[in-house]
């Protein structure tokens, strides 16, 4: 591939014969994985220059959530039909980085189904903040016990219990609980 098409993120759709491919720019690709194998719709994210998209999280059979370095969450009706995509919602769910370190950052998201929350961590902060779809509200943010300067780096949720266990750059694993 070239520069330009290098894929950043990929996810496979929860019950459908579907993958996401999202570029480091922006283009959002839907693959059928059946016997033809073929792309069936691709659309832009709109981020701005400069930040690349990091995450890709398939929330229901129709949404679609991207997020990108400067720190914002696109949810997407992400329709198979080409054309048919629909931006659903929108926040800025970590402060944006600086201008110079807007191409190096990266968002880690995860999703929890059954309290309609996605969790998301960015930039240089230590924290975690969660976010309620169903209400489109920021729910809480809980700040992980990190080494001074270090920042969450990934995120995983526990789809049994409100646990979220974050990865950081200073090598640490902690489990937060947002009750």
């Amino acid at each position: 591939t070239t520069p330009s098409t290098r894929c950043s993120a990929l996810a496979f759709h929860p019950t459908r014969a579907l993958l996401y491919a999202v570029t480091a720019r922006e283009d959002t690709l839907v693959w059928e994985l059946n016997r033809q194998r073929r792309l069936i719709n691709g659309f832009k994210n709109g981020n701005p220059a400069g930040s690349r998209c990091t995450l890709m999280l398939p929330l229901t059979d129709e949404l679609l959530a991207i997020g990108s370095s400067e720190g914002c969450v696109r949810v997407w009706d992400a329709s198979c039909d080409c054309g048919a995509q629909r931006l659903v919602t929108a926040w800025q769910a970590t402060p944006p980085p600086a201008e110079t370190s807007l191409r190096n950052a990266s968002l880690s998201g995860c999703w929890q189904p059954a309290r309609v929350t996605l969790a998301a961590a960015g930039g240089i902060a230590p924290s975690v903040v969660f976010w309620d779809l169903s209400r489109q509200q920021r729910v809480t943010e809980l700040v992980a016990p990190l080494e001074h300067g270090a920042s969450v780096t990934a995120l995983c949720a526990d789809q049994q219990s409100p646990l979220v266990v974050a990865g950081s750059s200073d090598g640490k694993v902690v489990a937060l609980d947002p009750r």
